[in-house]
């Protein structure tokens, strides 16, 4: 038997280099980090108090109809934190009260009939009750609320302008 030549591969192993983490490097990689975090928290900062400044002085707008912070819709008429306050159904141009309602000191509310959520309580004739549900308007409207019960109404831009005027002045 012959004998059989063992041989064995040296393997070379080349030294391996371990990449040491040089602290200024570390130290860039942290920086670039916070700003880039800053940036993005500053925009969105931003962009949060644009919109909130919107919200605050723009009317809101829901399906073409503008809608400003007084107005409310017919159903809520009697539903308003205030104890006294006074609700103007307008059915014709705004413009005519607008210096009355500046200058009264109680909370007042609009209905704008023209909106299409308020088209429910048109009607010939104006019929107030007790029941909302039963409430009819034919024209512009003033109404004094105290504790959630309709005290006194009054219907027509004459008598509406006249009250309010009273009410003003």
């Amino acid at each position: 038997m012959k004998k059989i030549k063992e041989t064995k591969k040296k393997v070379t192993q080349k030294p391996v280099e371990e990449e040491s983490i040089n602290l200024k490097s570390v130290i860039k990689v942290f920086i670039i980090i916070l700003v880039v975090f800053v940036i993005f928290y500053g925009l969105t900062i931003l962009v949060l108090n644009r919109q909130k400044d919107k919200k605050k002085n723009a009317k809101h707008e829901y399906n073409n109809i503008n809608i400003k912070d007084n107005d409310i819709l017919a159903t809520d008429l009697l539903k308003q934190k205030d104890d006294l306050y006074y609700v103007v159904a307008i059915k014709d141009n705004k413009e005519i009260y607008d210096l009355y309602l500046n200058n009264i000191n109680t909370p007042i509310y609009n209905i704008n009939l023209d909106n299409a959520l308020n088209k429910s309580i048109l009607g010939n004739e104006t019929i107030v009750t007790e029941d909302l549900k039963d409430l009819r308007i034919s024209d512009t409207a003033l109404f004094i609320v105290e504790n959630h019960v309709i005290t006194e109404y009054y219907v027509g831009q004459n008598d509406v302008v006249n009250k309010l005027s009273t009410l003003a002045f």
